[in-house]
């Protein structure tokens, strides 16, 4: 299959410019998956607005919507811009998830993990740190994910 063909899901806590650095890794990474696949690639973001933006009704409609992707094949892989997030493969059984990545950002990966935390990271098909200083952490703490790739953050321009 050509890489154009695929349809990839960009899965982000939030792409709302001025919500800090890992809304700005979304943002990046949106970029770089709409270059890469143009006109089929989608986002879907698990905070909305709001005040209650982290709520249960957005972690499930989220949930909901990226297990729903998998189960009637709208996607061909996906990405999550953060781990926790990616504990959303855990709702699913194993023959109806997808491939799927996950970027790294410190700390979250590299302290102990819970059950759920563990097996994201390590179902991972594809783990991407951002420094190899994190990259480290993550393998000494949890030496059973295997490799992590390093993927040094860009500032980039503003989007338009």
């Amino acid at each position: 299959m050509i890489r154009s063909a695929l349809r990839p899901l960009l899965c982000a806590v939030t792409h709302e410019a001025g919500q800090g650095g890992i809304a700005r890794v979304s943002s990046l990474l949106w970029r770089v998956v709409q270059d890469l696949y143009p006109n089929s690639c989608e986002l879907v973001i698990a905070a909305s607005s709001g005040v209650d933006r982290f709520g249960w009704v957005n972690k499930m409609r989220f949930a909901g919507t990226v297990a729903r992707r998998q189960i009637f094949r709208e996607c061909d892989f996906l990405f999550f811009d953060h781990l926790g997030l990616a504990r959303t493969q855990g709702v699913l059984p194993r023959f109806r998830r997808r491939p799927y990545g996950v970027f790294l950002h410190s700390i979250e990966a590299w302290t102990p993990l819970n059950h759920n935390r563990l097996r994201a990271l390590v179902d991972a098909k594809v783990r991407v740190a951002n420094s190899h200083h994190t990259a480290a952490r993550v393998a000494a703490a949890h030496p059973e994910v295997g490799e992590i790739d390093v993927c040094h953050l860009a500032l980039g321009s503003e989007p338009p």
